[in-house]
């Protein structure tokens, strides 16, 4: 699975060195293969893929296997319309019946 490094520095910033990263994840966790420009290539074992499949993963992992520290941001949830929230109702419209026959939707 190929991997963009630019976006593991983004969501990790500690992480500096393409090649020291790929070194450690060969040592501690994956196959890691360095690859021209940006990316790098990992891979991942069954049990590991709903962990580390998505860079957020990988980043968490990186930074574990480099002892560095994760800054672990929680996703803030969308806001709700408040008409929404009120009523705890809302109407799906479908434009295109021929295209889109049958549409369900549900408020959580």
């Amino acid at each position: 699975m190929k991997f963009s490094f630019n976006l593991i520095k983004k969501i990790a910033p500690g992480i500096k060195d393409k090649k020291k990263l790929v070194e450690k994840l060969n040592i501690y966790s994956f196959e890691a293969a360095d690859l021209e420009g940006n990316s790098f290539d990992i891979t991942l074992p069954p049990n590991r893929f709903s962990d580390v499949a998505s860079h957020r993963g990988l980043a968490l992992e990186a930074s574990a296997v480099l002892g560095l520290k994760f800054n672990n941001e929680e996703i803030k949830a969308p806001k709700l319309d408040k008409e929404i929230a009120k009523n705890k109702s809302f109407k799906v419209e479908i434009k295109e019946k021929k295209l889109c026959p049958r549409y369900m939707a549900q408020y959580f």
